[in-house]
């Protein structure tokens, strides 16, 4: 009777649910199916149709969605696309219990004015008042690939809000958004960074979205004492000037960037892209900075005196990663014979950042020209050196002139202060014309150096520049297109350089 039973099912039951049992995952023990679960959760989706990763596995069988219901921490990062029901966020809150959430918005394109009405930001303000009133479980907001319309609707709504348990922001608008901010009569401040409404956030990063202080009540003040990390980021001016903007893409004030970087003492990094700060003429006002060890100011457009008004104003003694342009716009500022670094020495003529330990260099288009000497030695303790192309063939030659000849050695001595504990130099994105006029003045400051252990200097040619042997200069080579090898070298070994080359990157030692 058994057998006939057995018989019987095997007939009914269909060939491919069989092979499906027979597979090996339908024999994986359940503590094993949840650590796949848990890795493949909070994968982004690809398209705003994608159906999320967590659906999909519960939806496989009656196991697996009894596994993933079993998981509250499996339901902790949710995606909200154009095309997610409204009550796609209760969902989430409700199956990860008391969790703390991961929110991201992303793939809500752009839709006319008078149709929004009939698209799916109609539902915004609906899932936007079910995370505000759960916003005590939120850990981290995102939002990428937002149109202008949906990314001002979002934060509008979550002015007010309380997240005591926030740690994460990251706001990646549209270069559009900071026009369509200004258009819009209704401003609104940022939310997040007054009344203690986010006193666990430690990251903020912002693109193109301003910073506006005005409409904040009276008595205001930002509120960041748990804040690390701080980005921001809009397009350089060129780009302003093409699109024919209304407002200038300035995101934040610097009396505004005084007291926000005043109110967070913890802020270790802080990467500023693009003229985002405006100056002002105010020159006494300090900005402090105690714990700050990483500083980017990155603007490629000249902006007149940019890099000095930030550095000018700001107090950190821990410093000790600071990449910034070389030349600075001070065709209008700086009279014949001025030194225009003295911005970087304190008042007894000491290095005002004397930890800096890595140093990058960016290029800029423009004409200002700063003098190379005095900012050598106001970075005496530099390691590691990044110096563009439009940079390397002064810079190199300034390091030439502060070789000292010696009688007691054929290769002199450096004069104090020129980047003695250098080790690493990278010449990123030169051309082989302006190899040829900075390889002698650097090989010659190499061995005035006397460096200890293996010195390494890198060239990265532009794209254009095709290299497919040693550059002109180097009495031994090793090359090698498909496996780098690094050739250790001290001071002690005869060879000025030797070589290794990995695509276009070359490796001298």
């Amino acid at each position: 009777m058994l057998a006939r039973l057995i018989a019987l099912r095997e007939q009914l039951t269909p060939r491919g649910i069989r092979y499906a049992q027979l597979a090996p995952v339908a024999h994986l023990p359940n503590e094993i199916l949840l650590d796949i679960f848990r890795h493949g959760a909070g994968i982004a989706p690809s398209t705003k149709r994608t159906l999320p990763f967590e659906l999909a596995v519960s939806g496989v069988c009656r196991v697996w969605r009894h596994l993933a219901l079993s998981c509250p921490e499996f339901w902790t990062s949710v995606f909200i696309t154009s095309k997610t029901p409204p009550d796609h966020l209760s969902t989430y809150i409700g199956r990860s219990s008391d969790h703390l959430l991961t929110v991201t918005f992303c793939h809500w394109p752009s839709i006319k004015r008078d149709r929004i009405h009939l698209s799916s930001e109609a539902f915004l303000p609906h899932i936007l008042n079910i995370l505000y009133s759960n916003a005590w479980q939120l850990r981290s907001l995102r939002a990428w690939n937002v149109s202008d319309s949906a990314l001002l609707t979002i934060l509008s709504e979550l002015i007010d809000v309380s997240a005591p348990a926030l740690t994460d922001v990251s706001i990646k608008g549209n270069p559009t958004i900071h026009d369509a901010f200004y258009r819009n009569h209704d401003r609104f401040d940022f939310p997040f960074l007054i009344d203690d409404s986010a006193p666990s956030l430690t990251s903020l990063e912002i693109d193109h979205f301003p910073i506006e202080t005005g409409p904040m009540p009276l008595g205001w003040s930002f509120s960041l004492r748990s804040l690390k990390s701080l980005t921001i980021r809009t397009d350089d001016l060129y780009g302003f000037r093409k699109a024919n903007q209304v407002a200038f893409p300035l995101l934040i004030a610097a009396e505004d960037l005084r007291l926000l970087l005043q109110s967070a003492n913890a802020l270790e990094y802080l990467a500023l892209y693009g003229p985002v700060v405006d100056c002002g003429d105010e020159e006494n006002d300090s900005i402090s900075a105690p714990v700050l060890r990483t500083l980017i100011i990155h603007c490629e457009t000249p902006y007149v005196g940019y890099r000095y008004s930030l550095l000018n104003t700001l107090h950190a003694p821990l410093l000790d990663h600071l990449e910034i342009l070389w030349h600075d716009d001070l065709s209008y500022q700086v009279w014949e014979g001025d030194d225009p670094t003295d911005y970087l020495f304190g008042s007894q003529g000491e290095p005002k950042f004397p930890l800096v330990k890595r140093l990058r260099l960016h290029d800029s288009t423009a004409e200002g020209q700063l003098h190379a000497t005095s900012f050598i030695r106001a970075f005496p303790n530099v390691e590691e050196l990044v110096i563009g192309e439009a940079d390397v063939v002064h810079i190199s030659s300034v390091l030439l002139s502060l070789v000292i000849p010696n009688s007691n050695t054929k290769n002199g001595t450096l004069a104090p202060g020129t980047w003695p504990r250098v080790k690493t130099v990278l010449l990123d994105g030169i051309t082989l014309k302006s190899w040829k006029r900075c390889a002698g003045p650097l090989r010659r400051w190499m061995r005035a150096g006397g460096h200890e252990g293996a010195f390494v200097m890198m060239l990265n040619f532009c794209p254009g520049e095709i290299v497919d042997r040693a550059p002109t200069g180097c009495k031994t080579a090793d090359v090698n297109a498909d496996v780098l090898r690094i050739l250790q070298m001290g001071s002690c070994v005869d060879s000025a350089c030797k070589l290794a080359t990995e695509k276009r990157i070359w490796y001298f030692y």
